[in-house]
């Protein structure tokens, strides 16, 4: 039989599991499925990703996102590529990580032989 304080304990951790449960589900709101895959609304566009993610501010920034987008849409540069830069050049610098996309993904380009300029 199992003591009062083992009772609690174990009505603690259930207790917290469910909190835990409740607000994740709160913090996903209505754009996750009962099946916990996200809804076509919380779907973001590699545009969108890479704009955001590397904190494009000016239109040169934005056009050459752009540029960016159109050459792995056509098939031109690998979209793995592509996302594998941005998340190095965001780990390299959260502040300012488009100059590292940038130059990162020029050098890993031109080893397969890929002119993205």
């Amino acid at each position: 039989m199992l003591t009062c304080s083992v009772c609690r304990t174990v009505g603690t951790v259930l207790a917290g599991i469910t909190l835990l449960v409740g607000v994740a589900t709160w913090a996903a709101g209505s754009d996750v499925t009962s099946n916990g895959v996200a809804s076509e609304k919380t779907k973001v566009t590699l545009q969108e990703q890479l704009e955001s993610g590397l904190r494009a501010r000016r239109p040169q920034e934005f056009a050459y996102i752009k540029r960016i987008v159109t050459l792995v849409e056509q098939g031109v540069l690998p979209r793995k590529l592509v996302l594998e830069t941005f998340d190095w050049a965001r780990q390299k610098h959260r502040k300012y990580p488009l100059p590292y996309f940038q130059f990162g993904l020029r050098k890993r380009a031109e080893l397969l032989g890929i002119n993205i300029d």
